[in-house]
């Protein structure tokens, strides 16, 4: 009996303790909101002699629905890479009303073709960088799944799905 008084005791006195300094970290998480969806489009390529070695831009354009934001149109350009790494590419989600959410994504040790010859599956790494409207000063991230129809470079139209799994703090 007088150990379970005395187990209360110290638990009743590191419970506050616990709280004051778990606190900051439950606010900090408290801020950040599910940024979840899918959009679907297609994306080609480009000719574009500011994108050496290969000369060319790959441009997505794709639509669909973000949690935070609703109905959306996501793009994104950037050269299109020789090599396994595709990093600092822009994009920005578009929400029906016009405010916008901005990030970066790159992806590492990106295989040229997966099992399916014909599909290629891209994983990238999001970071939220701003926005404007009410989601001016967002910040978040999370990761992007992209699946893309890969008829090669000969068919200049590749069907595209994203799907979005991050968070958002605005």
């Amino acid at each position: 009996m007088r150990t379970s008084r005395f187990v209360v005791k110290i638990l009743s006195a590191a419970l506050p303790l616990a709280l004051a300094t778990a606190a900051p970290v439950a606010a900090q998480d408290d801020d950040a909101l599910p940024f979840t969806g899918a959009a679907h489009g297609y994306g080609m390529v480009q000719p574009d002699e500011e994108c050496p070695p290969v000369d060319l831009r790959s441009v997505f354009t794709t639509a669909g629905y973000v949690s935070e934001m609703g109905m959306v149109q996501l793009d994104w350009y950037n050269c299109t890479p020789e090599g396994s790494d595709i990093a600092g590419i822009e994009m920005t989600f578009v929400a029906e009303n016009g405010d916008s959410v901005s990030a970066m994504h790159e992806a590492h040790d990106v295989a040229p073709v997966g099992e399916d010859p014909a599909l290629m599956e891209i994983a990238y790494d999001f970071e939220i960088t701003g926005g404007t409207g009410r989601f001016e000063g967002a910040s978040g991230g999370g990761q992007l799944a992209l699946t893309m129809a890969w008829p090669g470079f000969d068919t200049n139209y590749w069907p595209t799905l994203v799907i979005i799994d991050g968070t958002i703090a605005y």
